[in-house]
């Protein structure tokens, strides 16, 4: 019904500052700490760009992690150095290495396909410590971690949140993720990217999605049901190790 009223002989908004809002009541920041994207690759690969063109210290990339990272770097020739997990393959500060002044962090948590995390504490610890290096992190599962990092944005303007609808939504089709950073740096991302790449559809869908309770309400559900689910597969699995005596 909603879509039935778009006039779809004209071009949307440069920049959807509606949707941009209800993104942002969503997320629990403010809207001019949000800047929507065509699905948050569009965004890893351009800050990428942006970070690499200026670099004054390294790009480090968490590994395993989702493989867009890497490959963007081997795509537009970026050199950078890896963050490799540990041998439980969790995000260890002794396999980190050396962060110059003016270096570009970038990780996933929860990991997409390992499923580790870095806890808020530790991720704070590092942005307290390097004030002068930006860290981005990818959230794209955040809704089936324990906790997420929003809150810190508004005491950290090094830090970079990317997130997307594919995951929880369901919506990889629709096309929507989001970056959430200082409004200095959204403003600055905002720049590099180009208007009109949020298309009609996508604005209708996700809007109408986040006014819709039911909707909301049975999603979160669903996000619950995952996380009970994905709890057993762990003990499951943890048990036959034992039984095997993998362990």
């Amino acid at each position: 019904h909603a879509l039935s009223k778009q006039a779809w002989n004209r071009y949307t908004e440069p920049y959807p500052i509606e949707l941009q809002s209800l993104v942002a009541d969503y997320a629990g920041v403010y809207k001019q700490s949000v800047l929507l994207c065509p699905g948050s690759n569009y965004h890893i690969s351009l800050l990428l760009n942006l970070f690499s063109r200026s670099l004054k210290g390294k790009i480090i990339v968490a590994r395993p992690s989702f493989p867009l990272y890497e490959a963007h770097c081997h795509y537009e020739n970026i050199p950078y150095q890896t963050w490799d997990l540990d041998r439980d393959l969790q995000y260890d500060f002794n396999l980190l290495p050396n962060i110059p002044a003016g270096s570009v962090i970038i990780f996933a948590s929860p990991n997409n396909p390992v499923g580790n995390v870095l806890e808020k504490n530790k991720l704070e610890h590092l942005l307290k410590k390097h004030q002068d290096s930006y860290f981005i992190a990818d959230e794209a599962y955040y809704d089936f971690a324990k906790e997420s990092y929003t809150d810190l944005i508004e005491h950290y303007p090094n830090l970079i949140i990317l997130r997307t609808f594919s995951k929880s939504f369901g919506a990889a089709g629709i096309r929507l993720g989001y970056t959430i950073a200082s409004p200095f740096l959204i403003e600055e991302l905002r720049k590099l990217t180009l208007p009109f790449l949020i298309n009609q559809f996508t604005i209708t869908a996700i809007s109408e999605a986040l006014q819709d309770k039911e909707l909301l309400q049975s999603i979160e559900k669903q996000i619950k049901y995952v996380q009970q689910e994905k709890d057993k597969v762990y003990e499951t699995l943890l048990n036959i190790a034992q039984e095997k005596d993998f362990l």
